[in-house]
C-alpha cells in the first residue's frame, strides 16, 4: 500500500486525521446525510457540488461521500467551494444556472395555499347539496308526470291504433367486480351473470357486456385493458357510443381500469352513471341501458381493499303487439279496453304471491301464464300465442321447444279468447287503481313541498358557511403576518451563517493537507447456492437461491433460477427463471440463454420445485459449462457454480434425490485482474 504524506511527522497525521474524524461526526450529529448515491470512487478529496439539487454539496475523503446540505436560504457555490446567500449566488444544475432568490418561508406559503384551497372546497359544499336536491326535485316531477299520463290514460280508455307493451320475462343479472388487492378474487376478478351464465372475458381492465333488450340474449362481450393499453379508454369511448340505443350494458372492473379509462368517463356518464374518476384498482360495477336512465339502473364501487362490488338487478324484457280498437266486434274492444286498464294500472292481487320472494314463478295450472310477484303482489301475465312460460331460462319460449306441462297435463298454448272472464274482473278495478294513482299524486306532491323546505333550510346553512369562510380568511391574513416575522428570522440566521461560512473554510484548508490512502479492491466473492425440491422436508414448495457476497439474486421461482456474474467487477449482471415444468418451451429458451452468455462470466444455477420435465433441450448446455449430472428425476434437487467456457478450480455441482434435498453448494470464487 503506497500513502502520499503530506504532514511533516507522524504525530501531526494522527493529530489531523482524528480531527477531520471529529468534522464527520459532528456533521452527522447535525443531522446532515452520509450516503454513497454521489460517487467519490474516482475523485480526490474535496467538495463537490451535487449535479440536481443547488442546496446539497458532497464532501469526498478517502472515497467516501458525505452529503452535506446549506443553510435554510443559501445554495452552493462551486466557484467559491461554500454556501453563499441564494440571493447572491449562482446555483448551477443538471439543467442549466438560475438566479436564485429567497426561498425563506416556502414552507409557510405551501401551507397557507393548501389551507385556501380547503376552505374553497368547503364553501362548495353546500352548492354540492342544492343541486342534489334540485335532481331529485326533478326526477319527482318526471314521476309525478308520468303517474298524470297514467290517469289520463284511464279516461281516454282507447285509441284507433294501440301498441300495447306485453311483458312476457324478466331476467336475473349479477355483476362481480374485485381489484387487484381484493381479498375475495386474488389478481381481481369481472363476472357478468346473465340468466344463469357467465358472459365477461374476466380479463384485466374494464369488461363489457351487451345484452339484447326484447331477447334477454347477450349480443357481445369485449374487454378493455384500461391499465396497459394507452389507447383503451378511446376504444372503449368509441365501442360505447357504437352501442344500439335501447340495449342492456352490463359493466365490471378486474385488477385495474383507471390508468387509461379518462377519454371513456363522459360515455359511461350518459349510461347513467356518476362516476367522475375511477380509483387505482378500485373495484366498479354497472348494470345500466344505452339511451336512458332505467328505474333498475344499477350502480357501485369499493376502493381498493374493500371490494368485491357485487350488484344485481331484475330487467324486465317486453314485446309488442298492435290492436286495432274501432273494430265493430264489441268482444275484442272489450279486450283491448282490459289490455290498456292492465298496461295503466300495473295492479294484480296476492294469491300467487303469498309468502314468495321478488321474483319470477311459473303457473301451477296453464303453462302460458306466469306471474310476477313484487311487493307481496302478483301480477299474472300471459305468455304471447303460441309461446309456453320455461322456468330452465326464466322466460317465454316457442311451444316447439319448450318442455313445459301444467298440472292438469295441458301442454298446448291458448288463445286470449279463453280468458275474458278473467280479464273482466281486471276491468272492474279499474275505477279504483284510478284513485290509487290519485292519492300517489297527492302523496308526490307532499312530499315535494317537503323539498323545498328542505332546500331552504340548506340556503340557510350556505349563508353560515359564507360567514365561517370569512372569519378563515381573516385568521390566513393573520398567518400572512406570521411570514413576515419569519422573514426577519431569517436575517438573524444569515448572520450565524457568515460565521459557519469561515469555520467551513478552515475545515476545507485542514481537510486538504488531509493524506490519502490507496483503498485495495476485493480479489474473490463469496458464492451460494441453495435448491429445494418441492417435496424436501422443510421446504415445501421448493426453494432456489443465489447468494453473492450474502446478497440473494435469485427470481426463486419454479424451475431453473440462474445469475450471471461479471468474473472482474463481481458485480450481478443477469437473473433469470426457466419454468421447465409449466412451459414446454422453457428448455430451448434456458439453452439460448446459456450460449449468449459470454465467454468468462461466471455462472450460478438453482433448481426450484421441477425442473426436469421440458429441461432436455438444454442438457448440452449445461454439460458445456462442467456438470456430471444436468438429466435431473422428478422434483430432484440440483446446484452449480460454474464458469462460461472453462471448468475452473473452484467448479462445484451437486444434486439431492426427492424427498432428500435441500442441495447447498459454496465457493470462494477469485476475481480476474
Amino acid at each position: 500500500m503506497t500513502v502520499v504524506n503530506r504532514v511533516s511527522t507522524k504525530q501531526e497525521r494522527v493529530k489531523m486525521t482524528s480531527y477531520v474524524l471529529f468534522v464527520i461526526a459532528v456533521l452527522e450529529v447535525r443531522g446532515y446525510d452520509i450516503h454513497t448515491v454521489f460517487s467519490c470512487a474516482e475523485l480526490p478529496d474535496g467538495t463537490y457540488a451535487d449535479p440536481e439539487v443547488c442546496t446539497i454539496y458532497h464532501l469526498c475523503h478517502s472515497r467516501i461521500n458525505y452529503s452535506l446540505r446549506c443553510p435554510e436560504g443559501q445554495v452552493w457555490d462551486r466557484w467559491l467551494h461554500h454556501c453563499r446567500l441564494a440571493d447572491i449566488s449562482k446555483c448551477c444544475r443538471g439543467d442549466g444556472c438560475l438566479m436564485s432568490g429567497d426561498v425563506v418561508a416556502e414552507e409557510v406559503v405551501a401551507e397557507l395555499s393548501r389551507r385556501v384551497e380547503s376552505l374553497e372546497r368547503e364553501n362548495n359544499r353546500p352548492n354540492q347539496l342544492m343541486e342534489q336536491v334540485a335532481a331529485e326535485n326533478i326526477q319527482l316531477r318526471n314521476e309525478l308526470e308520468l303517474l298524470k299520463a297514467k290517469v289520463d290514460s284511464l279516461d281516454s280508455r282507447l285509441t284507433t291504433e294501440l301498441d300495447v307493451p306485453l311483458p312476457n320475462a324478466v331476467f336475473a343479472v349479477k355483476v362481480v367486480s374485485a381489484g387487484f388487492d381484493d381479498s375475495a378474487a386474488e389478481g381481481g376478478c369481472a363476472e357478468v351473470w346473465v340468466g344463469g351464465h357467465q358472459h365477461a372475458l374476466n380479463r384485466r381492465g374494464i369488461n363489457v357486456v351487451i345484452v339484447e333488450e326484447m331477447s334477454g340474449q347477450t349480443e357481445d362481450s369485449q374487454r378493455f385493458d384500461t391499465y396497459g393499453d394507452p389507447e383503451a379508454g378511446v376504444k372503449l369511448r368509441d365501442f360505447l357510443r357504437a352501442v344500439t340505443p335501447g340495449r342492456v350494458v352490463l359493466i365490471a372492473v378486474k385488477d385495474e381500469g383507471s390508468k387509461y379509462a379518462v377519454d371513456a368517463m363522459e360515455e359511461l356518464q350518459h349510461l347513467g352513471s356518476s362516476l367522475e374518476i375511477l380509483g387505482y384498482r378500485e373495484s366498479w360495477a354497472v348494470i345500466g341501458k344505452k339511451g336512458s336512465k332505467t328505474s333498475w339502473f344499477v350502480e357501485d364501487r369499493r376502493p381498493r381493499y374493500q371490494g368485491p362490488t357485487v350488484i344485481e338487478a331484475l330487467i324486465p324484457v317486453s314485446t309488442s303487439f298492435r290492436i286495432n280498437c274501432t273494430r265493430e266486434k264489441k268482444m275484442l274492444r272489450f279486450i283491448c279496453l282490459v289490455m290498456l286498464a292492465a298496461t295503466a294500472s300495473g295492479q294484480g292481487t296476492d294469491a300467487q304471491c303469498e309468502g314468495r320472494s321478488d321474483g319470477v314463478y311459473a303457473d301451477l295450472e296453464d303453462c302460458t301464464v306466469y306471474h310476477l310477484c313484487h311487493g307481496g303482489r302478483d301480477y299474472q301475465i300471459r305468455c304471447p300465442d303460441g309461446y309456453f312460460w320455461s322456468d330452465d331460462v326464466h322466460s317465454c319460449r316457442l311451444a316447439d321447444i319448450a318442455q313445459c306441462c301444467s298440472g292438469q297435463g295441458v301442454c298446448e298454448a291458448t288463445s286470449y279468447a279463453e280468458d275474458v272472464t278473467m280479464l273482466s274482473g281486471r276491468v272492474q278495478t279499474l275505477e279504483a287503481d284510478s284513485a290509487d294513482v290519485q292519492a300517489q299524486v297527492n302523496s308526490l306532491t307532499t312530499e315535494n313541498t317537503a323539498l323545498r323546505t328542505q332546500m331552504t333550510s340548506l340556503q340557510g346553512e350556505a349563508n353560515n358557511l359564507t360567514i365561517e369562510n370569512v372569519a378563515l380568511r381573516t385568521e390566513l391574513t393573520s398567518q400572512q403576518g406570521m411570514v413576515s416575522g419569519l422573514t426577519a428570522q431569517n436575517a438573524i440566521l444569515r448572520t450565524e451563517l457568515t460565521s459557519l461560512q469561515v469555520t467551513a473554510a478552515d475545515l476545507q484548508d485542514q481537510l486538504n493537507n488531509i493524506s490519502v490512502p490507496v483503498v485495495v479492491s476485493r480479489t474473490t466473492i463469496s458464492a451460494k447456492v441453495i435448491s429445494a425440491g418441492y417435496d424436501d422436508p422443510g421446504y415445501l414448495g421448493g426453494r432456489g437461491e443465489v447468494f453473492v457476497d450474502g446478497v440473494q439474486y435469485a427470481m426463486n421461482g419454479r424451475g431453473y433460477n440462474v445469475v450471471i456474474v461479471n468474473e472482474i467487477t463481481g458485480q450481478m449482471e443477469d437473473s433469470v427463471r426457466f419454468d421447465t415444468y409449466g412451459d414446454p418451451a422453457a428448455g430451448v429458451s434456458l439453452r439460448d440463454f446459456l450460449r449468449g452468455v459470454p465467454i468468462g462470466r461466471i455462472v450460478l444455477i438453482a433448481v426450484h420445485d421441477e425442473g426436469s420435465r421440458y429441461s432436455g433441450d438444454a442438457m448440452a448446455e449445461l454439460s458445456s459449462l462442467g456438470s456430471f449430472s444436468p438429466d435431473i428425476a422428478h422434483r430432484t434437487s440440483w446446484a452449480m457454480i460454474s464458469k462460461k467456457g472453462s471448468k475452473t478450480s473452484w467448479f462445484v455441482e451437486d444434486e439431492r434425490d426427492r424427498y432428500a434435498g435441500p442441495t447447498v453448494v459454496e465457493a470462494e470464487i477469485p476475481l480476474s485482474v
